[in-house]
């Protein structure tokens, strides 16, 4: 990662998510659903997450530094990502339900259905 970059040392676990769950359940429910999906990035809803839950009162990051410290960083490896969604969807649970992109039969497999899958899904 360019140590230019505002976001270098900025750290998942040191987000508060409970500070904006609608940014941090966006995001969770988007690495969720498109976690091997090449073409779906989710940049405004991580723009989001760092601009409201993280820590850091930088201004003016850009798209570029967004992707460089989301691509780039340890911050954000496979097992600490996991381990965030787990935690935030746990914290903020109505929000991040709100933001699965579901369509199926209600009767059949609610949406408590489906957000008991995707939670086991993230624990393997």
């Amino acid at each position: 990662m360019d140590q230019s970059n505002p976001l270098a040392n900025l750290i998942l676990s040191t987000f508060d998510v409970e500070k904006n769950c609608t940014a941090a359940g966006a995001f969770a429910a988007h690495i969720l659903q498109f976690w091997d999906d090449e073409d779906s990035f989710p940049l405004l809803s991580l723009r989001e997450l760092v601009t409201f839950c993280s820590n850091t009162t930088i201004a003016n990051i850009t798209d570029g530094n967004l992707v460089d410290w989301y691509g780039f960083t340890d911050a954000t490896a496979a097992d600490s990502l996991k381990d965030f969604v787990a935690g935030m969807s746990n914290a903020c649970q109505p929000d991040f339900c709100r933001n699965l992109e579901w369509e199926g039969n209600p009767d059949l497999a609610g949406i408590g259905v489906s957000f008991t899958l995707a939670q086991s899904a993230q624990r393997f």
